[in-house]
């Protein structure tokens, strides 16, 4: 395994931009569209990603990277059921 100097080497970096890439698309016309509050909500998470593992990576030390990546782990909960999330259970 080659070493990674730069968190662009990073897979779920690139991963994390290749999806906001696709959300940024997907929200940018219908059915996405036309629900703003689903727009916002997913453009916001989508966008928090790249920038966390990021500054993860180039903190250089093992127990803030893992925070980072914790949190990264959480949006991307997120973003599997973001409108269960942002309207709570329907009954």
């Amino acid at each position: 395994m080659e070493k990674i100097n730069d968190f662009k080497q990073l897979v779920a970096w690139q991963l994390s931009m290749e999806l906001g890439n696709l959300v940024d698309d997907m929200t940018s016309q219908p059915p996405a569209s036309e629900d703003p509050d689903f727009c916002k909500q997913i453009l916001k998470a989508s966008a928090k990603a790249a920038p966390q593992m990021a500054e993860g990576f180039l903190r250089y030390r093992p127990k803030e990277s893992a925070y980072y990546y914790r949190i990264e782990e959480e949006e991307q909960r997120k973003r599997r059921q973001p409108k269960f999330e942002a309207r709570g259970p329907q009954l």
